[in-house]
């Protein structure tokens, strides 16, 4: 009687094995996609999802196409295979595409209008003119570091004007390097830093020295075009006759331009 009950449960995990094997396979599988990167659209097959990340909870096995856009770029492409019953995942990581280009150094060039008042002291005796408006250009190099934070060194080519002294009008104009720290909010910018000013004047006679001054400003970009509005002070020393005097630009100035 035992022969015959162990041989029937032989007979019964055979058939429940051969059952089991003869199930089809499982047509579905599940596929997430995270991004690393903020604001990016993320397609499979060619069909929008979602934003930044997606979990698919089910979807056909085999291969699929994932794209993802930052900027109505595609900075991300690739084949995903789904097995049946398990959880493939894709991964978009911060410095793929578009991003690594964010972080990578940026020319630019503007015409500059300026608004500056002239002024030179000796003690605490000080004299100064309104110069009349005029016009420069600045070349300048940004560098982010990342999505808020970025430094920028330029050139300010031209800041002149004049002023009148007893012999008459004469001309002066300054030159600034300067560097900046800046902080970026989507369009919006703002920052400051410091500045190292060459000075040129049209009279004989007259010794000018450099000196440090500051600038701060805050400006708007997009689609590679920049405003801004800023305020500097731009100091040196100028020398003639047995005399030196500490001498400054200062005043407001406005920005437009163009960002690589």
């Amino acid at each position: 009687m035992q022969k015959y009950i162990g041989f029937a449960i032989l007979i019964l995990f055979i058939i429940a094995g051969s059952a089991y094997s003869l199930m089809p396979a499982e047509k579905t599988g599940k596929l997430y996609i995270y991004s690393e990167i903020e604001n990016v659209k993320i397609y499979v097959d060619n069909v929008y999802k979602a934003d930044d990340f997606v979990e698919i909870e089910s979807i056909q096995t085999g291969t699929h196409y994932v794209k993802v856009i930052e900027d109505n770029e595609v900075i991300h492409s690739s084949i995903a295979a789904v097995k049946g019953g398990e959880v493939t995942t894709v991964i978009i990581r911060e410095n793929e595409g578009k991003r690594k280009e964010k972080f990578s150094f940026r020319g630019g060039v503007s015409l500059v209008h300026t608004n500056f008042t002239y002024t030179q002291s000796l003690g605490d005796l000080s004299a100064s003119e309104n110069l009349k408006p005029n016009f420069g250009f600045d070349f300048n190099v940004y560098k982010p570091l990342n999505e808020t934070w970025g430094i920028e060194a330029g050139y300010l080519m031209t800041v002149s004007g004049s002023y009148t002294s007893v012999s008459g009008p004469i001309s002066i104009n300054a030159n600034p390097f300067y560097f900046n720290g800046i902080v970026r909010h989507e369009i919006f910018y703002g920052g400051g830093g410091i500045n190292y000013s060459f000075w040129g004047i049209g009279a004989s006679g007259a010794s000018l020295s450099g000196g440090l001054g500051y600038q701060i400003f805050a400006g708007l970009e997009g689609f590679n075009i920049c405003g801004e509005l800023g305020y500097t002070v731009m100091n040196g020393t100028i020398s003639g006759d047995g005399v030196s005097m500490n001498h400054s630009m200062t005043g407001s100035y406005i920005k437009l331009g163009y960002k690589s």
